[in-house]
């Protein structure tokens, strides 16, 4: 109709219109496909999972480290495609971003074809190309890509008037998927499911729902009986913290906030949808109502450190509400789209276009109360772009992966991504914030030691690295060591052994374990050292070491002889608290003796330093320090 108006040379106003927004569709497809290839990245949180797939393709198991069953990922249902995908093609990197690029943009097919009509495809599109939370996490090589994709033919079938007698059994079975793929997205689904079943309330919805979830309660059966437990470890680490509400909220509303600052068009999206879903039917009630109940969970657990991972979800879904809309007062949407567009380019450098200039950059990453950008962060070992320029191989952690194999032991480290993946199936490492650790993953958290959002650092027990390495269970205190066999017998025995049955079938019934001296573990108690004490090589501890200062101290410059092949952390105190930290790096974990440092220090206010707080973080569990000093 509109090509036979212009060839008769008659245009009308709305021919015009529908031109001009089919023109718009077509440049904003281009823009959402150069986005989405331009930002594709793979972070260090997915090689954790990557390397699980990698041990289950070379005939391991579905174990993190070869010698025990840990379930040390979120996402069952994306791990599932991850090893299909990795082992039709034998490689990780480029198969992973593949199948993320492709769920993506079969979410995105769903989502334009559910739109209701050109006009709000094109604000759709708009929003999610601009969107760095969105593009950020439609790769990185986690499961929110599936995610999304679930939301959308769910929610997509939900609002749909059907009365087919397999509605429920629908909306059940994927729903249950979805709770499969990440188990705290089924807030997304629980008003909606709850509306439903009330509609019928009969034993046939009841029998739906329960076959339905049959998935998800499949494995949670697997994992208690392969893993000894239903929730991932992954949970325990995070969730299980010894941390209060009241401790999390500020975390949890800054990262609302952050969003705000470094990715403006989110939340305001975000809050659009909601409002526009509680003004609507009752079906976009429910959807506004599991996306409030969504963010209210993702605050009350601190949020997240990766900016905007937890909002890429519920903004998608507040798309889809605003999609529902006609958008046929012209003078409305068009202002919406400069709303969109304004908001993109005031909130900085995040916008997704900035891929263009920051390939060969080194941007500034990190941003509120320890959020980082985590894609920028990784830019130049996880981005697809630089990745086809090089390789792990060429990278500093791929060099400290390679010390590891010469070890045959035991290696502490914290960033077990990509460091696990490369060190490869005969290194066993021990993880101090507890991802893949099932021991440590049931203490509580060091409050000793500021805390990040998803960075909870648990005191590793000396005892715990020797019986690691030796398969001994040296603990001095009875009750930490009975509560390790626990973990050991569940972890590492047999699976058809019958103590580990035994002991399964007591903790079905009695509950999981919780381990003794809870105050221990919290406030390690320091070794502490008068300055002069120091100068003697001595080995530490992992609680850390307290160097008492000359009353008044005035200096400049501290030094002193650590391992050379451990990270430590080094905070200096005065009267008020902590005024300063360094984080000293390994020379090469294969490295021996120690190595002198310096480190600068800059005095704050009138008030001198009273001591220095020495605590290892990364290493061989044989930490050392000698010939401290201090200079004016």
């Amino acid at each position: 109709m509109i090509a036979g108006s212009l060839f008769r040379g008659k245009v009308t106003k709305s021919g015009l219109n529908r031109t001009i927004d089919f023109s718009f569709f077509l440049f904003l497809v281009s823009l959402y496909l150069l986005c989405i290839f331009g930002t594709a990245w793979i972070g260090d949180d997915a090689y954790i999972t990557l390397r699980t797939v990698d041990n289950f393709l070379h005939g391991y198991g579905l174990r993190w480290n070869t010698t025990e069953r840990v379930q040390a990922f979120t996402h069952p249902l994306w791990l599932f495609l991850l090893i299909l995908s990795n082992g039709i093609s034998g490689e990780e990197y480029f198969s992973t971003i593949t199948l993320s690029i492709i769920v993506s943009l079969a979410a995105l097919v769903v989502f334009l074809y559910n739109a209701k009509n050109l006009r709000a495809r094109v604000v759709g599109l708009l929003v999610l190309s601009f969107s760095a939370a969105y593009m950020d996490y439609s790769t990185s090589g986690l499961e929110n890509p599936l995610t999304h994709l679930i939301l959308i033919l769910f929610f997509a079938r939900y609002i749909q008037k059907d009365k087919s007698d397999r509605r429920f059994l629908i909306l059940s079975g994927l729903a249950g998927l979805a709770a499969l793929n990440r188990l705290d997205t089924i807030l997304f689904y629980i008003p909606a499911l709850l509306i439903e079943f009330w509609k019928s309330r009969n034993l046939k919805a009841i029998a739906d729902g329960l076959i339905g979830f049959t998935p998800l309660l499949a494995w949670h059966i697997f994992a208690f009986f392969y893993y000894g437990s239903t929730p991932p470890n992954t949970a325990y680490a995070k969730l299980n913290t010894g941390l209060g509400l009241w401790q999390l909220l500020p975390h949890g509303i800054c990262y609302l906030f952050n969003s705000l600052v470094y990715d403006t068009v989110t939340p305001l999206i975000i809050l659009a949808g909601v409002f526009a879903g509680w003004r609507l039917s009752g079906c976009f009630r429910a959807i506004a109502t599991g996306i409030f109940m969504y963010l209210c969970y993702t605050v009350s657990i601190g949020g997240d450190f990766m900016s905007g991972r937890f909002l890429a979800a519920p903004l998608l879904l507040s798309v889809f509400v605003l999609s529902q809309f006609k958008w046929e007062k012209t003078a409305r949407y068009y202002l919406y789209l400069i709303m969109i567009i304004a908001s993109t380019f005031f909130s900085g450098p995040a916008h997704n276009l900035s891929w263009i200039y920051q390939q060969n950059a080194t941007p500034e990453t990190r941003q509120l109360m320890g959020i980082v950008d985590e894609r920028r962060y990784y830019l130049k070992q996880g981005s697809l772009l630089s990745r086809l320029k090089n390789n792990l191989s060429e990278l500093k952690v791929a060099d400290y992966a390679e010390q590891a194999t010469h070890l045959q032991q035991p290696i502490v480290y914290k960033a077990i991504g990509y460091f696990g993946f490369l060190a490869g199936p005969s290194v066993h490492v021990i993880d101090p914030l507890a991802l893949a650790d099932p021991f440590l993953s049931r203490l509580p958290v060091r409050q000793d030691v500021p805390f990040r959002v998803g960075h909870y650092l648990r005191l590793v027990p000396d005892e715990y690295i020797t019986a690691v390495e030796s398969g001994g269970d040296n603990f001095k205190d009875a009750r930490l060591k009975k509560f390790y066999e626990g973990i050991k017998l569940k972890t590492q025995a047999e699976l058809f052994s019958s103590a580990r049955l035994k002991y399964l079938l007591r903790k079905l019934v009695r509950g999981q374990e919780t381990p003794p001296e809870q105050e221990y573990f919290m406030y390690p108690i320091h070794l502490k050292l008068k300055l002069a004490e120091c100068k003697k090589g001595r080995l530490i501890s992992a609680a850390g070491v307290e160097i008492l200062l000359p009353e008044n101290a005035s200096f400049s410059e501290f030094s002193a002889e650590f391992g050379a092949n451990d990270t430590y952390r080094v905070d200096f105190f005065n009267a008020t608290g902590g005024i300063a930290t360094e984080i000293i790096h390994p020379v090469a974990l294969d490295a021996a003796g120690t190595l002198r440092r310096e480190v600068k220090v800059e005095q704050r206010g009138s008030l001198p330093l009273d001591h220095i707080l020495i605590i290892p973080l990364e290493g061989d569990g044989h930490y050392e320090i000698a010939g401290c000093e201090i200079k004016s």
